[in-house]
């Protein structure tokens, strides 16, 4: 198994992408499932 670490750039996306969808109210799961970890594989 990879090890997990915290990614600034990856939570910053992650933030940007959830305020654009925001906007168009709908939010894929696959990304609410990255915003639970804000981990991701190195």
């Amino acid at each position: 198994m990879p090890k997990l670490i915290p990614s600034k750039k990856f939570v910053k996306d992650i933030n940007k992408f959830q305020s654009d969808v925001t906007m168009r109210k709908k939010l894929p799961k696959r990304y609410l499932s990255l915003k639970k970890t804000r981990f991701i594989p190195v």
